[in-house]
């Protein structure tokens, strides 16, 4: 029990650090506080897993600090674990279904003026995967899964929409495409499942599907469209998907983001939008796979298992005369009763009688 403890708040220090950092780079892009937020919680996941690896370091933990727990509850403990994993993988995987479901019963777009700028902002992005175009049955919000073939789900008005709507939309929705967002969210979501129990990993998966989003924005803000148009379609969109939707598609995969943040950050002047270079991305990541193995090392010495071996009972017995030995060690000895008798005609010695 000590050890998951300990691991918990290993996962907390880490998990920290990269809010920390997320606070220090406020004025910074979103795309970077996103990649932030994504490699501080990877590396929070792998910190279980680096304790078996990581070099011992730190002050050892007094024994009046361990926790005490029987091995029922124990038991009763990784079962509620398991049950709260299992109950969130399977949202995970009938979100999934879901989302292949609105794909089968959709109908592609393959001409007209939405798959020729498809094709333009791919080129521009360089994607390389191809994207499939959806037309929705019913009103819903743009989304956007996979990642060998990406597909972007538009609503059944989308043919009426001119040009620059379609343009904004598709900017933000290749913007998810390009910064392969989807992955990034699925990873996150199985952490979440896994550590359903850590409130600061919820904390972390809703921050950085805010600042996907607002990253996907900033994209689309680069690319000419200014913040007062963008922030209008984004309002339009919305108020028609409240007026006219039946059922929420929205999964917690691609879900909606805070539009209060996100309108209120595109409308900001002097606002960082850059993307993140490889070699800050590959800075982040080294620092955080540090500091989980760092942290991970903390301590470790403190909680080794040892094995004491506990001595045999002895075996006291009080003999007739009064002495005390331990059978177990030695045999008592007593004197040869016929020591000092002298051999007559009537008692023979040892050696005749054979």
């Amino acid at each position: 029990m000590t050890v998951l403890l300990l691991s918990l708040l290993r996962m907390s220090a880490v998990l920290v650090v990269a809010f920390a950092f997320v606070t220090l780079f406020r004025h910074r892009s979103a795309a970077l506080r996103a990649w932030v937020i994504a490699a501080g919680l990877g590396a929070a996941a792998l910190v279980p897993l680096l304790q078996a690896v990581a070099p011992a370091w730190g002050v050892p933990l007094d024994e009046s600090a361990r926790a005490a727990v029987g091995e029922s509850s124990t038991r009763w403990l990784v079962l509620l674990w398991l049950t709260g994993a299992i109950a969130n993988l399977l949202v995970l995987l009938v979100g999934m279904f879901r989302l292949m479901g609105v794909a089968a019963a959709a109908d592609p777009i393959r001409d007209g003026a939405a798959s020729d700028l498809a094709l333009d902002i791919a080129a521009v992005y360089r994607v390389h995967a191809p994207v499939l175009l959806l037309e929705a049955d019913r009103p819903t919000l743009p989304v956007t899964w996979g990642h060998r073939q990406p597909k972007v789900l538009l609503p059944p008005a989308a043919r009426q929409w001119s040009d620059e709507r379609i343009r904004v939309v598709l900017l933000h929705e290749l913007a998810h495409v390009r910064r392969r967002d989807w992955l990034v969210q699925v990873a996150a979501t199985i952490v979440r499942s896994v550590y359903w129990f850590h409130p600061l990993v919820w904390i972390a998966c809703t921050r950085l599907r805010l600042e996907c989003e607002r990253a996907c924005d900033d994209a689309v803000l680069e690319n000419g469209v200014s913040g007062t148009r963008y922030a209008s379609h984004l309002l339009d969109l919305a108020r028609a998907f409240v007026e006219g939707r039946q059922s929420a598609y929205v999964t917690a995969l691609a879900g909606r983001s805070t539009l209060e943040h996100r309108v209120r950050a595109m409308l900001a002047a002097r606002v960082d939008r850059s993307s993140v270079p490889r070699w800050c991305g590959s800075a982040v990541a080294f620092l955080m796979l540090a500091l989980a193995v760092t942290t991970a090392g903390f301590g470790t010495a403190a909680v080794e298992i040892q094995t004491i071996v506990s001595p045999q009972p002895r075996r006291l017995t009080l003999l007739l005369d009064g002495r005390i030995m331990d059978l177990s060690k030695e045999w008592p000895t007593y004197p040869d009763p016929r020591a000092g008798l002298v051999v007559g005609p009537g008692l023979q010695p040892e050696v005749q009688r054979r």
